[in-house]
C-alpha cells in the first residue's frame, strides 16, 4: 500500500507541474500581448506616414508660392519648334545690310516673341515708291540670309518665324506728307504682303468723313458767331 509519503510526493510533484503550466501559460498570454503592441505600433506608424504626406506636399506648396511671390512665370510656347533658329550673327549682317540700303538712314532690328521686326527710317525726301523699293530690298536681304521657306514657313503643327519691316520718313507737311510702309510674312501664309499705312484703303469714305468734319466745322462756328453777335440799343 502507498504510504503517506508517497502521496507527499505525488502532492508536491503535482504542484510543481501547476506551478510550471502556469508560468508557462503567463508566458504565452505575456508573448501575444507583445506581439499585440508590435502590432499596433507598426500600424500606428504606417497610419502616421500616411497622414504626413499630403501635410508635407501642402507645406511644400505653399513654401515654393511664397518664395516665388512678385516673380513672372514665364513659359515657352515655342518648345521643338523654330527649328532652325535665327541666330545673333545672322541678324547682325542682315541689319548691316539693310542699312546699306540706298535712301536708308537709319535701321533697327529686333526678333520677340519668334517675330523678326524691322524699323527702317528713309531720308525724309524720299517718297511712297522709295519706301515701297526699300522695303522690297529688305525682304530681299533676308530671304537671302533666312531663307523665307525654311524660317518664316511653317509646315504641319511645327511654328516658324513671322517678320515686320516697317519703312518711314519722319516729314509731314502740305508739299510732302509722312510715308509709312509696311511688309509683312506670317509663317502660316504663303506670301509676303505689304500697305501703306499713310493712304486709306477707302478714299471716298475718308472724303465723306472729311465732308462732314468740315460741315459741322463750318456750323459749330456760325452758330458761335451768332451767340456773339451784340444786341442793338434802344
Amino acid at each position: 500500500m502507498p504510504t503517506k509519503e508517497t502521496y507527499s510526493k505525488a502532492k508536491r510533484i503535482e504542484d510543481e507541474e501547476v506551478v510550471v503550466r502556469k508560468k508557462s501559460s503567463t508566458s504565452t498570454t505575456k508573448k501575444r500581448k507583445r506581439k499585440k503592441k508590435k502590432k499596433h505600433s507598426y500600424f500606428l506608424w504606417v497610419a502616421l506616414v500616411i497622414a504626413l504626406i499630403p501635410c508635407i506636399a501642402v507645406v511644400y506648396i505653399l513654401i515654393s508660392a511664397m518664395s516665388d511671390t512678385g516673380k513672372p512665370i514665364n513659359g515657352d510656347r515655342f518648345a521643338n519648334d523654330l527649328n532652325p533658329a535665327i541666330t545673333e550673327t545672322m541678324q547682325t549682317t542682315i541689319l548691316n545690310d539693310i542699312k546699306g540700303i540706298e535712301g536708308v538712314e537709319d535701321a533697327k532690328l529686333t526678333l520677340t516673341t519668334a517675330t523678326l521686326r524691322v524699323v527702317v527710317d528713309m531720308y525724309d525726301d524720299k517718297t511712297k515708291e522709295d519706301a515701297l523699293a526699300i522695303g522690297q530690298s529688305a525682304v530681299d536681304i533676308i530671304n537671302a540670309h533666312a531663307p523665307i521657306s525654311t524660317y518664316f514657313t511653317s509646315y504641319g503643327v511645327s511654328k516658324m518665324y513671322d517678320f515686320e519691316i516697317n519703312v518711314y520718313d519722319e516729314l509731314s507737311s502740305d508739299i510732302k506728307p509722312e510715308v509709312n510702309v509696311i511688309f509683312t510674312k506670317n509663317a502660316s501664309h504663303e506670301t509676303v504682303v505689304h500697305q501703306v499705312l499713310t493712304e486709306p484703303k477707302n478714299p471716298e469714305k475718308v472724303a465723306e468723313i472729311e465732308a462732314k468734319r468740315e460741315a459741322a466745322k463750318a456750323e459749330a462756328e456760325a452758330a458761335k458767331g451768332e451767340g456773339t453777335e451784340e444786341t442793338p440799343k434802344e
